[in-house]
Protein backbone atom coordinates (compact mmCIF):
# COMPACT_ATOMS: atom_id res chain seq x y z
CA UNK A 1 0.00 0.00 0.00
CA UNK A 2 1.04 3.71 -0.03
CA UNK A 3 3.63 4.52 1.94
CA UNK A 4 1.46 7.87 2.41
CA UNK A 5 -1.45 7.25 4.79
CA UNK A 6 -3.90 10.02 2.90
CA UNK A 7 -2.82 8.26 -0.60
CA UNK A 8 -3.47 5.37 0.76
CA UNK A 9 -6.90 5.45 2.02
CA UNK A 10 -8.72 8.15 -0.07
CA UNK A 11 -12.15 7.50 1.06
CA UNK A 12 -12.65 7.79 4.53
CA UNK A 13 -15.61 8.26 6.95
CA UNK A 14 -16.20 8.65 10.40
CA UNK A 15 -19.10 7.74 11.62
CA UNK A 16 -20.51 10.00 14.15
CA UNK A 17 -24.20 10.54 16.08
CA UNK A 18 -26.00 13.86 15.42
CA UNK A 19 -27.03 13.81 19.43
CA UNK A 20 -22.82 13.67 20.05
CA UNK A 21 -21.43 16.95 18.42
CA UNK A 22 -18.70 16.81 21.39
CA UNK A 23 -17.39 13.79 19.64
CA UNK A 24 -17.09 14.55 16.84
CA UNK A 25 -14.90 18.15 17.79
CA UNK A 26 -12.67 16.22 19.39
CA UNK A 27 -11.94 13.71 16.72
CA UNK A 28 -11.42 16.11 14.09
CA UNK A 29 -8.70 17.82 16.56
CA UNK A 30 -7.22 14.22 15.95
CA UNK A 31 -7.48 14.51 12.57
CA UNK A 32 -5.66 17.78 12.45
CA UNK A 33 -3.29 17.28 14.95
CA UNK A 34 -2.25 13.73 12.98
CA UNK A 35 -2.55 15.04 9.67
CA UNK A 36 -5.44 13.04 8.83
CA UNK A 37 -7.27 14.58 5.44
CA UNK A 38 -10.34 14.34 3.84
CA UNK A 39 -12.14 12.50 6.64
CA UNK A 40 -15.96 13.05 6.17
CA UNK A 41 -18.54 13.19 8.18
CA UNK A 42 -21.27 10.38 8.50
CA UNK A 43 -24.28 11.04 10.52
CA UNK A 44 -24.68 7.76 12.42
CA UNK A 45 -27.83 5.78 11.51
CA UNK A 46 -30.07 5.27 15.02
CA UNK A 47 -32.61 2.76 16.07
CA UNK A 48 -33.68 1.71 19.63
CA UNK A 49 -31.34 -0.91 19.59
CA UNK A 50 -28.09 0.95 19.40
CA UNK A 51 -26.75 -2.20 18.51
CA UNK A 52 -28.62 -2.08 15.72
CA UNK A 53 -28.30 1.46 14.99
CA UNK A 54 -24.16 0.93 14.51
CA UNK A 55 -24.65 -2.34 12.49
CA UNK A 56 -26.99 0.24 10.10
CA UNK A 57 -24.21 2.79 9.77
CA UNK A 58 -21.18 0.63 8.69
CA UNK A 59 -23.28 -1.53 6.19
CA UNK A 60 -25.15 1.75 4.48
CA UNK A 61 -20.89 2.63 4.25
CA UNK A 62 -20.41 -0.35 2.62
CA UNK A 63 -23.42 0.13 0.32
CA UNK A 64 -22.14 3.40 -0.38
CA UNK A 65 -18.53 2.15 -1.44
CA UNK A 66 -20.35 -0.75 -3.19
CA UNK A 67 -22.60 2.25 -5.50
CA UNK A 68 -19.37 4.24 -6.01
CA UNK A 69 -17.06 1.40 -7.03
CA UNK A 70 -14.60 2.50 -4.10
CA UNK A 71 -11.95 -0.23 -4.06
CA UNK A 72 -11.82 0.10 -0.37
CA UNK A 73 -12.99 2.74 2.21
CA UNK A 74 -11.60 3.44 5.68
CA UNK A 75 -14.08 3.60 8.67
CA UNK A 76 -13.58 5.34 11.62
CA UNK A 77 -15.40 5.62 14.74
CA UNK A 78 -15.52 8.98 16.99
CA UNK A 79 -14.28 7.68 20.19
CA UNK A 80 -11.06 7.15 18.09
CA UNK A 81 -7.65 7.99 20.03
CA UNK A 82 -4.44 8.05 18.06
CA UNK A 83 -1.84 6.88 20.12
CA UNK A 84 1.19 7.56 18.21
CA UNK A 85 2.80 10.94 17.75
CA UNK A 86 4.73 9.89 15.17
CA UNK A 87 1.49 8.09 13.05
CA UNK A 88 2.53 9.06 9.47
CA UNK A 89 6.52 7.55 10.16
CA UNK A 90 5.11 4.46 11.46
CA UNK A 91 2.19 3.85 8.81
CA UNK A 92 5.19 4.70 6.04
CA UNK A 93 7.61 1.89 7.39
CA UNK A 94 4.11 -0.51 8.10
CA UNK A 95 2.46 0.06 4.55
CA UNK A 96 4.95 -2.28 2.17
CA UNK A 97 4.57 -5.39 4.12
CA UNK A 98 0.18 -5.22 4.01
CA UNK A 99 -0.60 -8.39 1.84
CA UNK A 100 -2.62 -7.13 -1.17
CA UNK A 101 -5.00 -9.86 -0.77
CA UNK A 102 -6.31 -8.18 2.65
CA UNK A 103 -10.13 -8.10 3.42
CA UNK A 104 -10.38 -6.51 6.21
CA UNK A 105 -6.89 -4.21 7.53
CA UNK A 106 -7.56 -3.01 10.90
CA UNK A 107 -5.60 0.01 12.54
CA UNK A 108 -6.25 -1.01 16.16
CA UNK A 109 -8.95 -2.93 18.19
CA UNK A 110 -8.60 -5.99 20.85
CA UNK A 111 -8.36 -9.36 19.78
CA UNK A 112 -11.17 -11.83 20.26
CA UNK A 113 -8.74 -14.82 20.54
CA UNK A 114 -5.61 -16.64 20.04
CA UNK A 115 -4.43 -15.05 16.74
CA UNK A 116 -4.22 -17.11 13.16
CA UNK A 117 -0.11 -16.42 12.62
CA UNK A 118 1.80 -13.78 12.24
CA UNK A 119 2.41 -12.78 8.60
CA UNK A 120 5.58 -10.46 8.85
CA UNK A 121 7.07 -8.45 11.57
CA UNK A 122 4.02 -6.04 11.11
CA UNK A 123 0.88 -7.84 9.93
CA UNK A 124 -0.88 -10.87 12.05
CA UNK A 125 -3.67 -12.50 11.07
CA UNK A 126 -6.40 -12.67 13.17
CA UNK A 127 -8.79 -14.92 14.29
CA UNK A 128 -11.18 -11.94 15.67
CA UNK A 129 -11.20 -8.37 16.52
CA UNK A 130 -13.50 -6.60 18.95
CA UNK A 131 -13.78 -3.52 17.68
CA UNK A 132 -14.55 -1.31 14.31
CA UNK A 133 -12.94 1.95 16.12
CA UNK A 134 -10.70 2.06 12.53
CA UNK A 135 -10.61 -0.86 9.92
CA UNK A 136 -10.33 -0.54 6.23
CA UNK A 137 -12.70 -3.12 4.38
CA UNK A 138 -12.23 -4.54 0.63
CA UNK A 139 -15.64 -3.27 -0.90
CA UNK A 140 -15.81 -6.73 -2.92
CA UNK A 141 -15.35 -8.77 0.44
CA UNK A 142 -18.08 -6.54 1.67
CA UNK A 143 -20.18 -7.27 -0.56
CA UNK A 144 -20.06 -11.11 -0.65
CA UNK A 145 -20.98 -10.28 3.29
CA UNK A 146 -23.69 -8.04 2.89
CA UNK A 147 -26.30 -10.30 2.96
CA UNK A 148 -25.41 -12.10 6.08
CA UNK A 149 -24.31 -9.43 8.34
CA UNK A 150 -25.73 -9.27 12.05
CA UNK A 151 -25.43 -7.07 15.01
CA UNK A 152 -23.43 -6.33 16.88
CA UNK A 153 -21.25 -5.39 13.55
CA UNK A 154 -17.65 -6.31 15.45
CA UNK A 155 -18.80 -9.67 16.80
CA UNK A 156 -20.30 -10.79 13.25
CA UNK A 157 -16.67 -9.85 11.92
CA UNK A 158 -14.48 -11.62 14.12
CA UNK A 159 -16.34 -14.63 13.38
CA UNK A 160 -15.45 -14.69 9.97
CA UNK A 161 -11.79 -13.95 10.61
CA UNK A 162 -11.48 -17.44 10.37
CA UNK A 163 -12.41 -18.22 6.63
CA UNK A 164 -11.20 -14.31 5.32
CA UNK A 165 -8.26 -11.78 5.21
CA UNK A 166 -8.47 -10.50 8.52
CA UNK A 167 -5.35 -8.84 9.23
CA UNK A 168 -3.91 -6.14 12.31
CA UNK A 169 -0.88 -4.00 11.90
CA UNK A 170 1.31 -4.56 14.33
CA UNK A 171 1.83 -1.81 16.73
CA UNK A 172 -1.53 -0.94 17.03
CA UNK A 173 -2.17 2.67 15.62
CA UNK A 174 -5.60 3.56 16.73
CA UNK A 175 -7.42 2.69 20.02
CA UNK A 176 -11.01 3.71 21.59
CA UNK A 177 -10.59 6.54 23.71
CA UNK A 178 -12.46 5.36 27.37
CA UNK A 179 -15.91 7.45 27.94
CA UNK A 180 -19.53 6.82 28.09
CA UNK A 181 -20.84 4.21 25.70
CA UNK A 182 -23.62 5.41 23.93
CA UNK A 183 -24.44 1.85 22.33
CA UNK A 184 -23.90 0.33 26.19
CA UNK A 185 -24.89 3.42 28.06
CA UNK A 186 -22.15 3.22 30.56
CA UNK A 187 -18.35 4.60 31.25
CA UNK A 188 -16.53 1.73 29.57
CA UNK A 189 -12.49 1.95 29.02
CA UNK A 190 -10.89 -0.69 26.76
CA UNK A 191 -7.69 0.27 26.27
CA UNK A 192 -5.91 -1.88 28.82
CA UNK A 193 -7.43 -4.79 26.19
CA UNK A 194 -6.24 -2.64 23.16
CA UNK A 195 -2.48 -2.03 24.58
CA UNK A 196 -2.45 -5.51 25.79
CA UNK A 197 0.73 -7.17 23.45
CA UNK A 198 -0.11 -10.67 24.90
CA UNK A 199 -1.65 -11.66 21.60
CA UNK A 200 0.90 -10.26 19.50
CA UNK A 201 3.63 -12.10 21.56
CA UNK A 202 1.14 -15.55 20.38
CA UNK A 203 2.55 -15.52 16.99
Amino acid sequence: MNADFNLAFPHKYCINLSTRPDRWKLAKQQFRHHHITHVRHFTALTDHDPEIGCYLSHTSLYRRAIRLRYPYILIFEDDLEIIHAIFHRIWAHIAPHIPPDWDILYLGGQYASHPLTRTNNFIIHTNGILSTVAYAINTHYASTILSRLDAPIDHFLSRQAASAKHYIISPRLVLQSPGYSDIQHTYTDYLPCMLDSSHERMV
